[in-house]
């Protein structure tokens, strides 16, 4: 009797490891995810994408702006260009500090002048208020004076003054139908002497 009991027992536990070992097989590591490829690929487009947007789109529509006080009068100066079009708005805004009304001499050269450069080549110059020789100023109003450029003018006078080399060495990697070319503006406020602020933007060429 001892004998078959042992038997059956020896039956029993070799069922139960077969069992066993049956139920281990059929789990099975978890493969790790991988990310799928195409989306790599969608991704590296999308920065792409937006680096050449970045690097193509249109430079900011103000240029510079700047503020100078003299003799009780505040000048804001500035130069912007129109969205979409190629005008460029040279402006100066006076505005007395002064509790009295006050009258601004000018030297006959107009309110405010704007010269461009590239380098130390001047390319052209604009003056805003350019009839104007005084500015009769009450406490806390505005006057503005303003002068207009067009891109096609800028670009002319730079080919002019400096030939193709400035459009040969600002091309854009992404975009060889359009350049970026550093240009130096230099302001005068003709009053008092003359008081002179400088300036530089990009200026975008196509």
């Amino acid at each position: 009797m001892t004998a078959r009991r042992n038997i059956e027992t020896s039956e029993k536990v070799e069922e139960f490891m077969e069992r066993a070992r049956s139920r281990y097989t059929r789990i099975k590591p978890e493969k790790k995810k991988r990310f799928p490829r195409f989306l790599v690929v969608v991704n590296v487009m999308v920065i792409i994408l937006v680096l050449y947007l970045y690097i193509t789109s249109d430079p900011t529509k103000t240029y510079f702006t700047s503020s100078m006080n003299m003799g009780g009068v505040h000048y804001n100066v500035s130069l912007t260009r129109e969205s979409g079009t190629e005008t460029f708005l040279f402006k100066v805004i006076l505005l007395s500090r002064k509790d009295e009304a006050v009258a601004v001499p000018f030297d006959g050269n107009g309110v405010a002048c704007l010269k461009l450069f590239y380098g130390n080549r001047e390319i052209m110059e604009r003056c805003a208020g350019r009839e104007v020789t005084e500015v009769a100023l009450m406490k806390k109003v505005k006057r503005t004076y303003a002068a207009f450029l067009q891109s096609s003018g800028i670009t002319a006078m730079l080919r002019e003054k400096a030939g193709e080399r400035p459009f040969q060495d600002h091309r854009k990697f992404f975009n060889p139908g359009k350049t970026l070319i550093p240009l130096r503006a230099v302001v005068t406020i003709n009053t008092g002497g003359g008081i002179s602020s400088e300036h530089t933007f990009k200026y975008e060429a196509d």
